[in-house]
């Protein structure tokens, strides 16, 4: 059995939901069970998830009516050791190993989450120019080790949704303690991949015992093509060309695909990106 389970979020995307949904079955030796959580504003979008779901039978598509309930159900129904969080905007471009990530985990408690969008080679924030400074490495050979709680930008954020690989049961205890303190309090929130990003990291930060270490690979595995924004909760910096959503759906139905084979060719400085590679070549590029 594989020992990794994955949920993407996604909106409005399905032709960047499509690239990533291919570049995970070919930069993962064992591809994850994989559901996308999904939502979709118009009909014709709606239509192009029908379509992803006729060209990905291995996934399970759900569409999005409660997040909090849909989140919680699916994770307690996890049964393996691993999971991974994804959103439609990411590419993989370089090889996953999960069985080395696995056995960090496994070997390291005080790791929180192998980190599959860092590396050596991010060193710039998405938001400006400015270099970011990488933190004081535990080890750098074979894999990055790091506290991620005096780290700058990227290497100072515990809990991310673009890729990183966490215990189930932590992420678990994470997820189930925030739905108890939002019962129990208005002002908490997570019933959103925003909010849960920013309540999950308010809580590592405050709660005890928490592991407090990162790992990663020496070279990152994935980049976030930042070309549009889907959600109102916050303010996206977008890196390239702006795509609208109608647009990239039109392309997709006219046989537009995500080129991941220019992804692996190109170098990458930064997690986020401008760099909106598409190709007319087939399906199974």
């Amino acid at each position: 059995m594989n020992g990794l389970t994955a949920l993407c979020f996604s909106k409005d995307r399905p032709l960047q939901l499509d690239g990533y949904l291919r570049s995970v079955h070919r930069w993962f030796a064992h591809p994850p069970e994989i559901t996308v959580l999904y939502t979709s504003t118009d009909s014709e979008i709606r239509d192009g998830y029908e379509e992803l779901k006729r060209e990905h039978p291995e996934v399970h598509f759900l569409p999005e009516q409660d997040f909090a309930l849909q989140v919680l159900q699916w994770l307690d129904a996890v049964q393996t050791p691993l999971v991974l969080f994804g959103c439609d905007d990411v590419v993989y471009y370089q090889p996953v190993n999960v069985n080395v990530a696995g056995q960090v985990l496994r070997e390291h408690p005080d790791v929180l989450g192998f980190s599959l969008r860092l590396g050596l080679n991010i060193c710039h924030t998405h938001t400006r120019d400015d270099p970011i400074p990488p933190p004081a490495f535990i080890t750098q050979e074979p894999i990055l080790r790091w506290r991620w709680a005096n780290a700058a930008s990227d290497w100072g954020y515990p809990f991310e949704l673009n890729g990183t690989l966490y215990r189930v049961e932590r992420v678990r205890s994470i997820l189930h303690l925030l739905e108890k303190l939002r019962q129990g309090d208005s002002r908490v929130e997570w019933r959103h991949p925003n909010f849960l990003e920013s309540s999950a990291n308010h809580l590592l930060r405050f709660a005890a015992q928490v592991p407090q270490e990162l790992a990663a690979f020496p070279r990152s595995c994935l980049v976030v093509p930042t070309i549009n924004q889907v959600q109102t909760i916050a303010w996206n910096h977008i890196m390239g060309e702006h795509r609208s959503v109608r647009e990239l759906e039109t392309l997709r139905r006219n046989g537009t695909r995500m080129n991941l084979d220019a992804y692996t060719a190109t170098s990458f400085n930064r997690i986020h990106v401008g760099e909106f590679f598409i190709t007319q070549q087939s399906v199974g590029l």
